[in-house]
């Protein structure tokens, strides 16, 4: 929350990092230093939150996340995939 406070955003989880392959990636997907601010219209605090929210929307469903992006707000649609095993 403190980091996302410093790149514009007063509540919200930086992405760190995008994984080739993963469904956050690709041209249309998140960007390491995006901040996510709703998913599917609910506000996200802390990455606890986002992480319950992605747990529970379904693998396969869709999903609207707002971003702020370089000062500006947009929208991300992603598919909800399993998480991988490591």
């Amino acid at each position: 929350p403190g980091l996302a406070k410093r790149l514009g955003a007063s509540f919200g989880v930086v992405v760190t990092e995008v994984f080739d392959g993963g469904p956050a990636g690709g041209a249309d997907g998140l960007a390491p230093g995006d901040v996510i601010i709703r998913f599917d219209g609910a506000p996200i605090r802390d990455v606890d939150e986002l992480a319950w929210l992605t747990n529970t929307a379904g693998v396969g469903n869709q999903v609207t996340l707002q971003v702020l992006r370089d000062g500006r707000q947009i929208e991300v649609k992603l598919r909800v995939a399993a998480k991988p095993y490591r």
